[in-house]
């Protein structure tokens, strides 16, 4: 589980609402509590994946992509957020096991003052 306030959820959300239609990519800090994820920080960046780059890979959920699996490091967590229509909607966030495959670890919002 992957625990985060609501501060870190709206800069991921923003941040994917201004650079839509492109995937947008970003820096998530935190450290390791029991068996929990506490986020510190979220730091939008520039995605140096291109358009064209990621064209092939359209039509692939972001689960099931080669490309993030090939990328992807187990232990992190992967926080993929929908965006409709320049609005930002689901979050989804997942964690890579030992057979190298993403599964769906749960995102928990807690109160800042916790972290």
């Amino acid at each position: 589980m992957i625990r985060l306030s609501q501060e870190h959820l709206q800069t991921i959300r923003t941040h994917a609402e201004s650079t839509y239609p492109d995937e947008c990519c970003g820096i998530i800090l935190g450290y390791l509590a029991s068996e929990s994820k506490i986020v510190v920080e979220v730091m939008p960046i520039e995605n140096a994946w291109n358009t064209e780059g990621a064209a092939k890979f359209l039509g692939e959920s972001t689960a099931e992509s080669k490309r993030h699996r090939l990328y992807a490091w187990q232990g992190y967590s992967y926080i993929i957020v929908t965006v409709q229509n320049r609005k930002a909607g689901e979050l989804r966030n997942w964690s890579l096991d030992d057979r190298h495959q993403f599964q769906a670890e749960a995102i928990e919002n807690i109160k800042s003052d916790l972290v």
